[in-house]
């Protein structure tokens, strides 16, 4: 097996964690960061209180965005 440069196998699950960290969560996934029921969270997905962006069929919330939300940052 082939290691990195930090000693970390290829084949790692933690690498691969490292390497792809998400960047959006589901409307329901930031909602339970949030504490707010499911409906709760589409709900304020669609009035724009939790920023969204559609990807497709899907509506995702970036991380980002959530992140700005949770620390009080206004600034779009």
């Amino acid at each position: 097996m082939s290691t990195n440069s930090c000693g970390v196998g290829r084949n790692d699950p933690q690498a691969n964690t490292e390497a792809l960290e998400r960047r959006t969560y589901t409307v329901e996934e930031a909602g339970r960061l949030l504490g707010l029921s499911r409906n709760t969270a589409y709900a304020r997905a669609t009035d724009g209180s939790l920023p969204t962006i559609r990807f497709g069929r899907r509506l995702l919330v970036p991380k980002a965005a959530l992140d700005r939300l949770l620390s009080g940052d206004t600034a779009a």
